[in-house]
């Protein structure tokens, strides 16, 4: 989660590259694949073609709490950004999350 990205779209390739270089990126990719599949999460970086803002996440996880219902919302997003590929900084796919 990067509630500091611009709003403006963030192409996922570039902004990694730009943070820790293609090659180190494609390297960090394929190691969390290879950790986290033991671990039941099936990360779909194919599917991630943004990286997006998550300041509207935070909020929306914020106000979650308000409802004892941060840690689902969380789980949810993560989810969705990482499993599914959902821009997790676009407004319609956060109505998707549920409170």
């Amino acid at each position: 989660m990067n509630p500091d990205i611009p709003a403006a779209d963030t192409g996922r390739a570039l902004y990694r590259a730009r943070k820790f270089g293609a090659e180190r990126s494609a390297q960090l990719d394929t190691q969390m694949a290879e950790i986290d599949r033991h671990e039941g999460i099936d990360f779909a970086f194919e599917r991630m073609t943004r990286t997006p803002s998550t300041r509207r996440a935070h909020m929306l996880i914020a106000a979650a709490s308000q409802h004892r219902r941060a840690d689902p919302v969380v789980d949810a997003l993560f989810h969705a950004y990482f499993e599914e590929g959902w821009d997790v900084g676009d407004p319609e796919v956060l109505r998707r999350i549920k409170l």
